[in-house]
């Protein structure tokens, strides 16, 4: 066969089970693969019932041989291996991992047996994996290391088992708890391994998507330990509070915690490991009666603001997928945790200190950002925590750090103003909480311009779009100062941070990939060509803002010199010729703000459906692909759908906002 989907079409379900558990037993690839991949639920249970997961429990016995010979035995000794047999023995761990996990096989009787039995004949396995000096399985470490995530989630799903003797079974072992923690805090812990994980992935892992093998292991880590700990209750918590994050280390789970959220940035992690140790973290500072000392830091609620910050801009742009909901939603349960401390004999820091501390952080900066992302399942949370700063507003020290921060956050106000949509009600709150603390903002007309010094009272009046700090008292005023006020206009920004222009364009390119069709649609709805407009992916911000301009809107926002504006007509005018599109990433670098023009040509249009048997000529690629969007959108709406809307301005709005960011 082929390939392996081949093999699941032609060979899967119509051969007798006994002949697919024989070659399971002989160490084949596409059975054992197929096993674990296979979704005919009624085919998986006649396999298992035939032996399947038995054999693949003798191979896991044997963990202390090496591979090749485990397989030459399994093949009745015969020397020679074939591209049909298993390459790398983690299929197994793989296969064995899906039926520990709920569901995975519908008869519940069946499913509990099949887990008791891997659970007895684990001890070999167990051991070896467990082993961190040797970390070696069937005598390699690189199978150790291929390994990990697939048995740390096998734990995982003992641990979240409904059959609670799976989980008894388990936590009897009483090497559980440190590997588990360790496998957390490989990042802390562990720098030698971690180093050598990451050579294997990029010289030796030959998959061709390859997993993040530590993140995964640490986002299982995580939902083991939170499993435990949300069955178990607060004794659980108190034993694996105190375990080093490896032996000897002078960190703990609980002292470590902080640490492990300021290094851990991986995509793994991103996959339920941040949200999942962030409800492992308020359960410690619970049990620790809520004093940040007991995570040897000053203000609790100060470090989770700058975490939580960290993360949300770190995958704002991308997939708004539920590990993200879930990630962001438990961050802002998580600060509201850390600034409600009870008084306690006046030992816990008061409210009033906590909220200030973390405001002196940048939690509004935060909380715009929230706002920013327009993403309305984030809306009660927000604004629910939003009510813990409206209570302490007037209170001294918070006082204190909204006024002392209050013009910078107002200034960031208006630029999410400017950024429409975005959450109306956190806006509004946030608003009402600087109201109470700033005095009222000075008319416009009585400042003095930026660049000509001139009272601002022409009617023509504006401020930096970037900014908002400075105001001119025309738009020539404000083209003519930009080269002067770009570098400062970044410091003063103060959020987000500056990136390179590597950055900026790779960010670009993987957004114009995931959102490429909402600008189609855009310009559609604008009643645009997709080749006669600038798509512009505007990263000045948090949450980026898709907008598609013309060459007049793309020059009163984004250009300020003829030069730049002759460039961009230039460049629009050659890919109109040719079928290419004209995208532009704007972004801020410490040098100011980037305006990049890419092109990108008709050969990376979405695959559009050949009509009528011939090919699309190039130059026309690029509209196909805007009239496919449209008619998709479109569907079910009858002919002539987006001239309905364009009768209607306020639905054409809606619609158009709708399209602007992810």
């Amino acid at each position: 066969m082929a390939n392996l989907a081949e093999y699941i079409k032609k060979k899967w379900t119509t051969e007798d089970p006994e002949t697919i558990v024989q070659e399971i037993g002989q160490g084949k690839r596409f059975p054992t693969e197929a096993l674990a991949l296979s979704k005919d639920i009624e085919y998986r249970t006649k396999i298992v019932q035939a032996g399947g997961v038995d054999r693949i429990l003798e191979f896991l016995l044997q963990t202390d041989t090496p591979f090749q010979d485990v397989l030459h035995k399994a093949k009745g000794g015969e020397a020679s291996s074939d591209d049909s047999d298993l390459q790398c023995p983690s299929v197994w761990l793989n296969v064995v991992n899906n039926f520990c996990q709920d569901g995975f096989l519908p008869d519940s009787t069946l499913a509990r047996e099949t887990r008791y039995k891997i659970a007895i004949n684990m001890g070999p396995l167990f051991i070896d994996m467990s082993d961190w000096e040797k970390r070696e399985l069937f005598e390699s470490k690189d199978t150790w290391m291929k390994s990990l995530p697939f048995f740390v989630s096998m734990l995982s799903g003992f641990l979240a088992s409904s059959f609670t003797k799976l989980a008894d079974f388990l936590v009897r072992q009483d090497s559980l708890p440190s590997f588990l923690v360790r496998v957390l805090y490989l990042e802390l812990g562990d720098p030698t391994i971690v180093s050598e994980i990451v050579e294997y992935s990029i010289e030796r892992d030959d998959r061709l998507v390859k997993a993040d093998i530590i993140g995964l292991s640490q986002t299982c880590a995580a939902h083991c330990i939170k499993s435990l700990w949300m069955k178990r209750g607060k004794p659980m918590v108190e034993q694996y509070a105190d375990i080093p994050i490896r032996p000897e280390h002078q960190l703990t789970m609980q002292t470590g915690i902080i640490k492990l959220f300021e290094v851990n940035g991986r995509k793994g992690w991103y996959r339920g490991g941040y949200g999942a140790t962030l409800s492992l973290f308020i359960m410690l500072y619970d049990k620790c009666d809520r004093f940040s000392s007991e995570f040897g830091v000053e203000s609790v609620s100060a470090k989770m603001v700058a975490i939580c910050q960290r993360h949300l801009s770190k995958h704002i742009h991308l997939s708004r997928d539920r590990f993200f909901m879930e990630a962001v939603m438990t961050g802002i349960v998580t600060l509201g945790a850390t600034m409600m401390t009870p008084a306690i004999n006046q030992q816990q820091a008061p409210i009033d200190y906590n909220v200030a501390s973390a405001i002196h952080a940048g939690l509004l900066y935060f909380c715009l950002d929230v706002c920013d992302s327009n993403d309305v399942r984030l809306a009660k949370a927000l604004d629910g925590f939003l009510s813990i700063v409206t209570a302490t507003a007037n209170l001294p020290e918070t006082k204190k750090a909204l006024q002392k921060q209050g013009e910078d956050i107002r200034c960031r106000l208006e630029r999410v103003l400017a950024r429409a949509p975005y959450l109306h009600t956190g806006l509004n709150i946030l608003n009402q909480i600087l109201q109470q603390c700033l005095p009222p903002q000075p008319d416009m007309n009585t400042l003095g311009c930026e660049f000509c010094f001139e009272k601002c009272n022409k009617g023509t009046t504006s401020k930096c779009s970037f900014c908002r700090t400075v105001t001119y008292c025309s738009d020539d005023c404000k083209r003519l100062n930009w080269m002067l006020h770009q570098k400062d206009c970044c410091m003063k920004r103060k959020m987000p941070l500056p990136k390179t222009v590597e950055e900026i364009i790779a960010q670009g390119k993987i957004m114009f990939a995931q959102h490429i069709n909402q600008l189609l649609f855009q310009s559609a709805l604008k009643n645009l060509s997709i080749l006669d407009t600038f798509l512009v992916f505007d990263m000045s911000e948090a949450t980026p803002l898709f907008q598609t301009l013309t060459i007049g809107q793309f020059k009163d926002v984004y250009l300020q010199n003829e030069d730049s504006v002759e460039e961009a007509l230039k460049v629009l005018t050659k890919n109109r010729a040719s079928g290419s599109v004209t995208t532009v990433f704007i972004g801020f670098t410490e040098d100011g703000m980037l305006a990049k023009l890419v092109t990108f040509p008709p050969e990376t249009a979405p695959v559009m459906p050949i009509t009528q048997g011939e090919r699309l000529e190039p130059v026309k690629k690029w509209e196909s692909a805007q009239q496919l969007v449209v008619t998709l959108s479109s569907a079910g709406q009858g002919s002539g759908a987006i001239q309905k809307l364009q009768a209607h301005p306020q639905l054409l709005r809606a619609s158009i906002l709708k399209t602007m960011k992810p």
